[in-house]
Formats: C-alpha cells, sequence, structure tokens
C-alpha cells in the first residue's frame, strides 16, 4: 500500500486489487505487540489510500486474463504465505 501511495503521489494511475472483501485478512493468528502495530500500521494506509486517487477494487482476484486487457507498467502480487517482488530493469 505504501508503494502505491508513493507511485500515486508521482502522479501514475494506480489500480490496488484485494481477492478479500478486507486489506490484509491472510495475516491471521494471535496477537502479540508487534501483529498489533503492524495492525496499526495497516489501518493507516487504509484511511491514506482511502484520501488518495488509489483505485482499489475489493473482492477481486487479479487474474494474468484480467491484467492483459489493462496497460499495466507493473504487476506486482504479494502474499504472505507465497510472497513475489517485482523485477525491475536497471
Amino acid at each position: 500500500m505504501e508503494a502505491a501511495l508513493v507511485a500515486a503521489g508521482r502522479g501514475h494511475s494506480v489500480t490496488l486489487y484485494e481477492k478479500s472483501g478486507a486489506w490484509g485478512t491472510a495475516q491471521d493468528g494471535g496477537r502479540c505487540f508487534l501483529q498489533m502495530a503492524a495492525a496499526d500500521f495497516k489501518n493507516y494506509l487504509v484511511r491514506q489510500i482511502a484520501k488518495s486517487n488509489v483505485k482499489v477494487c475489493l473482492n477481486t482476484e487479479a487474474t494474468a486474463e484480467m491484467l492483459r486487457g489493462e496497460e499495466y507498467m507493473l504487476s506486482w502480487r504479494r502474499s504472505v504465505r507465497n510472497p513475489s517482488y517485482p523485477k525491475f530493469q536497471a
């Protein structure tokens, strides 16, 4: 979400897709202090996204077929269980 805010702040058109109906629902389990701090930060980012021009699509899984019809410069899939990171060219 922070990367989306930075890109939007630099004038890029940004769309975020979230498979579930709420942000960060894949992070479950016990609540220790660190998790509570991370949840507070996530909630802060959600509020910042709501105030920005970032387009948010909840309950929408970004599939390859769906994205092919758009003209995206970068696609980045994040998963708690299987994280992937974008590859940038120098």
